[in-house]
C-alpha cells in the first residue's frame, strides 16, 4: 500500500489537539463558558459537527475512489493555472458544504 491512510488520518487528528491550539482554545471556551454558556455550547457542538462532517467526507472519499491519488492532482494544478482554478473550486465547494451542514444542524 502506497500511503498509510490512517496514518495520516491520525497525523491531521492531532494537529487539532497540539498544545498551542489547546493553551488558546481552552481558555477561550471556559471564559465565553462563564460569560454565556449557551454560545459556549454551540461553538463547541459547531467544532464536533464540522469534525464529523469532514471525516464523513475523507472516509466516503476514500470507499467510493480508493485509487484516486490527489498528490498528482496537486502537483498537475502547480503546473497549469486551469488545474489551480479547478482545485481552488473544489475546495470551496467542500468547505461550502461543510459550513451548510454546520449551519443546518446548528439552527436546529
Amino acid at each position: 500500500m502506497k500511503n498509510n491512510w490512517l496514518g495520516s488520518l491520525i497525523v491531521g487528528l492531532l494537529a487539532m489537539i497540539d498544545s498551542r491550539v489547546l493553551l488558546l482554545l481552552v481558555p477561550a471556551m471556559t471564559y465565553l463558558y462563564w460569560v454565556d454558556a449557551a454560545q459556549a455550547s454551540t461553538l463547541v457542538y459547531s467544532f464536533a459537527v464540522v469534525t464529523a462532517v469532514a471525516s464523513v467526507s475523507h472516509f466516503t472519499r476514500k470507499v467510493f475512489f480508493p485509487y484516486l491519488d490527489l498528490e498528482d492532482f496537486a502537483t498537475a494544478a502547480i503546473r497549469s493555472p486551469t488545474g489551480a482554478a479547478v482545485v481552488f473550486l473544489a475546495v470551496s465547494m467542500v468547505l461550502c458544504m461543510l459550513l451548510y451542514v454546520t449551519a443546518l444542524w446548528t439552527a436546529r
